[in-house]
């Protein structure tokens, strides 16, 4: 019985070959290979590669940031609660793993730059909505907000494993440090 493929996995094995071997990487014929399938199961879900590319651009928004930050935004809770409840959601679901690979992908690819621009811009706009809420205003409210978006981005990337409690604290620990009145 020949394998059935869903779209997720095929954007899963292009994430994994953009994180590997770059944008360039991402090729039909490679990932095919990759998944022991012939071409035709690619082309039952996409285009062409420019389709792929563009669906894993969106793919990464939709299931690293859209969902993430609207299931923070509906929580009943103090805008504090809700930081730290999304830096324990990129940290736990790992919402991050793919940045790096996207951001290097921006480096070489015009179109993939605009896209993590207006996905930076939409995380910086919801950070900056919480930090608000919590009544900061001018250069205190881009100063943190940009701070909660550095952590958020350069933490999947930092190899340093805590156990989950001792996670737990540094993200209390970080929310206090960023919510402190001046």
């Amino acid at each position: 019985m020949a394998k059935r493929l869903t779209r997720g996995d095929w954007l899963e094995a292009a994430f994994k070959t953009l994180a590997q071997e770059g944008y360039r990487g991402v090729r039909v014929e490679a990932l095919a290979r990759e998944l022991g399938v012939t071409k035709g199961s690619f082309y039952w879900h996409f285009t062409d590669r420019d389709d792929l590319l563009s669906s894993l651009m969106h793919h990464w928004y939709e299931s690293m940031t859209g969902r993430v930050l609207e299931e923070v935004a509906y929580m009943e809770a103090p805008a504090t609660k809700r930081l730290e409840a999304l830096m324990r959601y990129v940290t736990k679901r790992k919402y991050g793993r793919h940045d790096g690979a996207m951001r290097q992908w921006a480096r070489y690819d015009k179109a993939a730059a605009r896209f993590v621009k207006r996905v930076d811009e939409r995380r910086l706009a919801f950070l900056s909505g919480l930090f608000e809420e919590m009544g900061f205003r001018g250069a205190e409210l881009e100063m943190r907000a940009r701070l909660a978006l550095y952590h958020l981005v350069a933490e999947p990337t930092i190899y340093l494993r805590e156990k989950a409690a001792d996670r737990e604290a540094l993200h209390r620990a970080r929310v206090k440090m960023l919510t402190r009145k001046p």
